[in-house]
């Protein structure tokens, strides 16, 4: 779905639908600076830190399978999903930062997360990524910033490589007459930001 029709949409949708997004948006800030704590006060800073990022991989990965298959089968990431899930990593990440005084790492994943919404910017002004991308690359980049510098470049060049099979598959398919139906971005997005992030911390 392209920016504009999403962004009509979210229009659309009225008040209510802000007041929701805020309020869940606030729950998971919350739900993300506690966990992180309790990770720090059980674990120790050295091993709160490996804990924690290994709890924000995964909040990240069952969100974002729940995102994917919005995404395949209604062509829309839903602001209720990925707002909530950039301020619930956004408050994880500084609370793991601040508790283990690496403020470093905190500025870089923000730095990550505001790059990357960045480039998918770009990328929806000259078409083929929807806002809802956009937005779920808030939550890539501080998910991958939190592992450093490269792993938000790893994700961003994955997620772009991981449909080039299907794609090369589509179109020999279309050039034969068949019908071949469009992927969203956002799965391969998700796809890319869990293994580099998958990656990152096994290393």
């Amino acid at each position: 779905m392209s920016l504009d029709q999403e962004t009509d949409m979210d229009v659309t949708a009225g008040p209510t639908k802000t007041r929701r997004v805020t309020l869940w948006a606030l729950v998971a800030a919350g739900a993300g600076a506690v966990s992180m704590a309790a990770a720090l006060v059980a674990f120790g800073p050295e091993a709160g830190r490996t804990v924690g990022g290994w709890v924000l991989i995964g909040a990240f990965a069952v969100v974002g399978i729940v995102m994917s298959v919005h995404d395949v089968r209604d062509r829309l990431l839903p602001d209720l999903l990925t707002l909530p899930l950039a301020a619930g990593l956004f408050t994880a990440v500084w609370t793991l930062s601040l508790g283990t005084g690496d403020v470093m790492a905190g500025l870089i994943a923000t730095g990550a997360a505001l790059a990357l919404a960045i480039v998918l910017f770009i990328g929806a002004m000259l078409g083929g990524v929807g806002a809802g991308d956009l937005k779920l690359a808030l939550s890539v980049g501080l998910l991958t910033g939190w592992f450093g510098f490269l792993p938000p470049v790893y994700a961003l060049v994955a997620s772009f490589l991981l449909p080039l099979p299907y794609a090369i598959i589509g179109v020999i398919r279309r050039s034969r007459g068949a019908q071949v139906p469009d992927v969203p971005f956002g799965p391969y997005l998700v796809a890319g930001g869990l293994l580099a992030a998958v990656v990152a911390a096994i290393a």
